[in-house]
């Protein structure tokens, strides 16, 4: 009966072991280094491409940018598959709960200030292969240009908007993006509450007024979001107060007066938004 017991609970000792080794080799094979996938080279070409695309993408996840540009610098002619797919990487590259699962937009990961220089090198480094901030992904449903102003960094956005000569036509909606509101850039700065970025975007050529939907402007959303000095600095660039115009939305007034009491600068955003509210037709009766 002593030695059933003992051989049972060495033989459940030896099973953990050989999960444990299995899942730390499993961790090992695909935390690689660029280098390491040359293993693959005139042997798979199919596993040398998911080697190269899966160290590009832990480098973006641990901010190793300058080892992005390293190999960028010194790659083969024939290791680059695809460049657009590689700066959808950097740019669109979301946090992820600690099971690994994707959360929120993509490109919701602010790109750290420290980092700028160096993501900026790597984008004019994809960019001179052929990358496209219009170009849709085959793993993505938004392009490059809407994760690039995600990523709350106004010093990258400045430097992307004028490397590809953004228009107002770029900028008010994108080309993939469809017709949800939040994918709007200006919209979706307003949501962050980026203003740095958002400066960035007028100076571009986007426009406050633009919406996809009727009252779904930069103003409604930074009033929802209870940001008042973005709406504020909206107002101060000639963004228009808007009527209700349906029963599930509320006029820009109704959107203000829903502002919390105790958030700063409620009251003044309240008065100036009432003041020009009476030029403004009521809209929908509710």
């Amino acid at each position: 009966m002593i030695g059933k017991k003992y051989m049972t609970l060495s033989k459940f000792i030896s099973i953990l072991v050989i999960f444990v080794c299995s899942i730390m080799s499993y961790g090992n094979s695909y935390a690689v280094e660029f280098e390491e996938c040359s293993k693959f080279i005139g042997k798979n070409k199919t596993k040398y491409s998911k080697c190269l695309e899966y160290s590009f993408r832990e480098a973006v996840a641990q901010s190793k940018f300058s080892k992005i540009s390293h190999w960028l610098g010194s790659r083969s002619d024939d290791d680059l598959n695809g460049p657009y797919e590689y700066l959808s990487l950097l740019m669109c590259s979301s946090s992820t709960n600690e099971n690994g699962d994707t959360m929120g937009k993509e490109g919701d990961k602010p790109f750290k200030a420290e980092n700028s220089a160096q993501i900026i090198k790597v984008t004019d480094q994809l960019l001179s292969l052929g990358a496209s901030f219009d170009s849709m992904p085959h793993f993505s449903l938004v392009t490059p240009l809407f994760c690039a102003v995600n990523r709350q960094n106004s010093q990258v956005l400045e430097h992307v908007l004028t490397q590809i000569k953004a228009t107002t036509k770029d900028l008010d909606g994108s080309l993939y993006e469809g017709s949800i509101s939040e994918f709007v850039p200006l919209y979706r700065a307003v949501i962050n509450n980026d203003l740095a970025s958002a400066k960035v975007l007028l100076k571009h050529g986007a426009t406050t007024e633009f919406s996809i939907w009727e009252g779904a402007t930069a103003l409604n959303a930074a009033l929802k979001k209870n940001h008042v000095e973005i709406a504020n600095w909206l107002l101060d660039e000639g963004a228009v107060v808007q009527p209700r115009y349906d029963c599930s939305e509320k006029s820009s007034l109704g959107y203000a007066l829903a502002i919390p009491a105790n958030i700063d600068g409620r009251g003044a955003i309240v008065a100036r938004i009432r003041a020009l509210m009476k030029s403004v037709s009521v809209g929908v009766e509710c």
